[in-house]
């Protein structure tokens, strides 16, 4: 069963909740409400970032693994909490 107000907060942290054009780690776009998962959000994005470095030098594979291996781990996150934490590894990696 998908989280839905988990991935909303996942993606409001990566994202913000201005439309920038890059990921980054941004707690004060949560809502009062939000700051609640602010623990699992750090959680699953050190998760993301403790696999092993990255082995592809192609952004796009790298995103495709690390998507997998969250997906798999994470099935009550939505596709754009996926992609969200995808996103912020490979622009951190780049």
């Amino acid at each position: 069963m998908l989280d839905l107000a988990l991935s909303d907060a996942v993606v409001t942290y990566i994202w913000g909740d201005r439309g920038w054009p890059w990921p980054s780690e941004r707690p004060e776009s949560l809502s009062e409400e939000q700051l609640a998962y602010l623990p699992k959000i750090k959680s699953l994005i050190g998760a993301a970032f403790a696999d092993d470095p990255p082995r592809e030098t192609d952004l796009s594979a790298m995103a495709n693994r690390v998507e997998g291996a969250v997906r798999t781990a994470h099935p009550e996150l939505t596709d754009d909490a996926v992609r969200a934490i995808g996103s912020y590894y490979t622009y951190c990696w780049k």
